[in-house]
């Protein structure tokens, strides 16, 4: 069987991005299916460069075929030009999958252009689209703001309606998106709640016993949504607070985006000592990279935005579990209910500095923070490893 994967954002552990997509691809070939991933050349994609022919790329990594666009994509791109990136794909997607043969196509979304591929491919072809949700758009863009005209939003709406009209099912990555399609009235079709995952034979638990100090991590997209300003923030408080010299609390922000220029610059006009940023950091090299700055403390961070609480499935979340790293989340919801039922970490109210303070003291306790350490790594063994989420997959691919 052939399955077009449509991921505009794949990558390996040799990227800075997740690796779902390769995850799951890599254990579908293992199984005898053919797969081809179809992606931008964006900028966390790190393999040797072969020159492009007529705008595709083609790649073999470990039996994938990867046919990856002459798309030029980073999340430092505004809006708009990340709307033309997708839209560039989408057609050369289209274009690619129409001189070729496949039995199902897997589309994953962000970006929603990737739906639209699939829906097309499906109408002409008469095949099966399984509809993958990682985040639930256009509703994060909507309620963020970023997305404001009215006829581009209700645009935008419609053709989220059609796509899922046309989904033979879904897999999505939080509650919330699951949920968002009942409302719109497809709850006949399977959907199949299937999260990031822990690659918990990758990471090996850290459990760093430096406990003089704090050394929180932070690593991925430097966004709006991601909200760092917060620890910016919480960071003033403390100078403010004079707690600066009670608990060193080290904050260090891995990755890029949008924003990291202007973080900087706050951080720098405001003579904050405590924040390092870092280029992003290949997967594969993190664990060492970790170690040498002596992390004890996964954050995870959002803008405090209610679609947030139950529609987002955060990479980074998934790696700390994996990595034995105890959690400090700022929003509420799934995220928040799973770290503090199962004792992962700790869950602070957004708009309290003194109750993050207060998660950090209580993380110094090697005790505490030991327990914690245990419990993530543990739980991301029993209920998120690669294999328990793949047999899920493969169940639903062989059963739509």
């Amino acid at each position: 069987m052939k399955i077009a994967y449509l991921h505009d954002y794949f990558t390996t552990p040799q990227g800075s991005s997740g690796t779902r997509s390769y995850e799951f691809a890599k254990r579908l070939v293992k199984c005898g299916y053919e797969v081809s991933i179809l992606c931008t050349n964006h900028d966390r994609f790190f393999h040797e460069d072969k020159e492009f022919n007529n705008d595709i790329r083609k790649l073999n990594i470990d039996g994938i075929n990867v046919i990856q666009f002459n798309v030029p994509y980073s999340n430092k791109l505004s809006f708009n030009n990340r709307m033309i990136a997708f839209l560039k794909q989408s057609y050369l997607s289209v274009r690619y999958l129409f001189k070729n043969e496949f039995d199902i196509v897997y589309a994953s979304s962000p970006p929603i252009s990737s739906g639209l591929t699939a829906i097309i491919y499906k109408i002409f072809k008469r095949k099966k689209v399984i509809f993958e949700i990682r985040d639930s758009w256009p509703e994060v863009p909507i309620k963020l703001k970023v997305l404001k005209n009215p006829i581009i939003i209700f645009l935008s709406k419609l053709l989220e309606k059609l796509i899922y009209k046309f989904s033979s099912a879904f897999v999505v990555l939080s509650p919330g998106a699951g949920d968002r399609i009942r409302e719109l009235g497809f709850d006949k079709k399977d959907i199949v709640l299937i999260p990031n995952g822990c690659d918990t034979e990758f990471f090996k638990p850290i459990f760093n016993k430096e406990y003089k100090s704090i050394n929180a991590v932070y690593f991925g997209a430097h966004g709006y949504a991601n909200g760092l300003d917060y620890v910016i923030n919480f960071s003033k408080w403390l100078q403010k607070n004079q707690f600066s010299d009670t608990l060193k609390i080290n904050i260090h922000l891995i990755g890029d985006g949008m924003l990291k220029q202007s973080l900087i610059s706050e951080a720098s006009n405001s003579s904050i000592e405590n924040i390092f940023f870092h280029a992003p950091v290949m997967k594969e090299d993190l664990p060492n990279f970790l170690k040498k700055i002596k992390a004890n403390v996964g954050l995870q961070l959002l803008r405090n935005e209610e679609i947030f609480y139950y529609g987002t499935s955060p990479n980074k979340f998934f790696d700390y579990l994996s990595l034995g790293l105890p959690v400090i989340n700022n929003y509420e919801g799934w995220v928040a209910n799973m770290i503090s039922d199962n004792r992962l970490g700790l869950a602070v109210e957004h708009n309290s500095f003194e109750e993050l303070y207060n998660a950090f003291i209580t993380l110094s306790d090697e005790g505490k923070s030991l327990s914690f350490s245990k419990n993530a790594r543990k739980f991301a063994e029993k209920n998120f490893s690669r294999e328990i989420l793949f047999e899920k997959l493969k169940k639903l691919i062989e059963n739509v």
